[in-house]
């Protein structure tokens, strides 16, 4: 049977639930071995010479059909580019805040509109979708690039075309007609790849001039390298101009569009919630508390005094993967490998986690079915946040990170898991606490009578892209 999302329910069901894999077909009828969660670790945490996720995305995004580096599937290559993206986040994120919120709140204010005196309909998807290319963009390229409109939509054609594409080669056609496929769509890819191009290598070129200038001073560099762009040059600084602008470009596949969804996602489930919840309420109740100047927009540390909001978040993501498993694995020993107590793997098979089933057993999360903004803020918070917009008392604060958004673990694999978990996973997190506290103290949104369903799109989970919400501008007490 092949990998539909009932097909790896039931499968979790009859089977994982029980201490026990199965064994599913994917689209492109490549065997798939699920696991349960007893073994989850045990996948996640292999030695990279038996199990390796790098094989997975190469066939699964079908890069070999692309006009891409084959340095980009090397282990040296990804390490850098992983080391690169934590330096970034663990040591620059605090300098780039203040031109991130910058870019988030104009982005926001001119989608959402100003007008605190009538509602205004707007695209939700639509709306969310340009805040994060543009805050993503100032995190990888710098602000003055990221706010260049002309240079943003060339890059949303590019994302776009290449992201369903590699979706459709690596996931869904048989594998015969892929390369004619791959031939005939890397046309159009290539065309948007070079409008891109012609923005990112000019600044790429000045970089390099400013780093090598810079080398003797680190502490100059310092202050102003904080985007991944500069940082990938201290590691890739003897390759060419236009390689380093290809392979940041292939590196962005897919972190707009997951993040975006991400973000549609856990508005749908907030204005959907329960009344019992109060959901919006709370949260921004949570933000007047944490925030008492508008210099706390500019300080990283405020975003740890939003337990709801950090959780509202996960517990939608722990309800709507972005893909519907997002814990893949291929054996790479040549001699194969075994299944703790189990069968003979041979080199090649492919194993993973059904991400639905997991999130939705209630054996660890209670009432799986229902959308819980503050389940995981129940667990991880010294005080609950009392009743009433704007009382300046206690402030939750985080206990632990163990359910914090960005943390993964074997019953919440939404990030990915192990070695391999998302490294980008800080950034996305840091981005969606930030734009849904913006929204909440600034916007009044009706709630939403009823959630859209998400499309399963290959292995995709995908949110509407038509859900249609009403917000207005609320009015501030100075």
């Amino acid at each position: 049977m092949t990998a539909g999302l009932k097909t790896l329910s039931d499968g979790y069901l009859m089977y994982n639930k029980e201490g026990q894999p199965f064994v599913i077909l994917d689209l492109k009828g490549r065997p798939n071995v699920i696991v349960p969660k007893e073994l989850v670790n045990w996948l996640t945490h292999e030695s990279p010479n038996v199990f390796s996720a790098r094989p997975v995305q190469y066939k699964k995004f079908g890069l070999k059909y692309w006009r891409t580096s084959d340095r980009i599937n090397s282990q040296q290559y990804e390490s850098a580019f992983v080391n690169t993206i934590r330096v970034l986040l663990s040591r620059k994120i605090g300098k780039m805040q203040a031109e991130i919120f910058d870019t988030m709140r104009e982005t926001i204010d001119a989608r959402m509109g100003l007008d605190e005196t009538s509602w205004r309909e707007v695209n939700l998807f639509a709306t969310l979708q340009p805040v994060i290319f543009k805050s993503i963009g100032c995190a990888v390229f710098g602000a003055p690039l990221c706010k260049n409109d002309d240079f943003l939509n060339a890059f949303q054609a590019f994302n776009t075309g290449l992201g369903a594409g590699a979706i459709l080669l690596g996931q869904c056609l048989p594998s015969f007609i892929c390369p004619l496929v791959g031939y005939l769509y890397s046309i159009p890819v290539s065309v948007y790849r070079t409008r891109v191009l012609r923005f990112i290598v000019p600044v790429v070129e000045e970089r390099k001039k400013r780093t090598r200038l810079d080398k003797a001073d680190p502490q100059l560099a310092d202050d102003w390298s904080t985007d991944l762009m500069t940082q990938g040059l201290t590691t890739f600084s003897e390759e060419t101009t236009l390689a380093i602008s290809n392979d940041l470009l292939a590196l962005m596949l897919g972190a707009i569009a997951s993040t975006t969804m991400a973000a549609t996602n856990a508005f749908v489930d907030i204005l959907c919630s329960s009344p019992e919840f109060c959901c919006y309420d709370r949260l921004r109740e949570e933000v007047v508390l944490a925030i008492n100047t508008e210099e706390d927009w500019l300080d990283p540390a405020f975003l740890m005094k939003l337990p709801c909001t950090d959780s509202a978040i996960r517990e939608s993501l722990r309800q709507n993967p972005l893909q519907a498993r997002p814990v893949v694995r291929e054996v790479v020993h040549k001699d194969g490998t075994t299944i703790p107590g189990g069968s003979h793997l041979p080199p090649g098979t492919w194993v993973g986690v059904a991400a639905n089933g997991l999130h939705r057993d209630e054996r660890f999360y209670p009432e799986p079915n229902t959308y819980d903004p503050f389940r995981f803020s129940r667990e991880r918070t010294e005080s609950a946040l009392i009743s009433g917009v704007g009382r300046k008392e206690t402030v939750g604060v985080t206990k632990s990170g163990r359910n914090q958004l960005s943390t993964t673990s074997d019953t919440f694999v939404s990030f990915g898991h192990g070695r391999f978990a998302c490294p980008g996973r800080w950034l996305a997190s840091h981005l969606l606490k930030l734009m849904l506290a913006y929204v909440v103290l600034n916007y009044d949104i009706q709630p939403l009578d009823k959630r859209p369903a998400d499309i399963l799109f290959a292995d995709q989970m995908v949110p509407s892209r038509n859900t249609i919400i009403k917000v207005r501008r609320r009015k501030l007490i100075k």
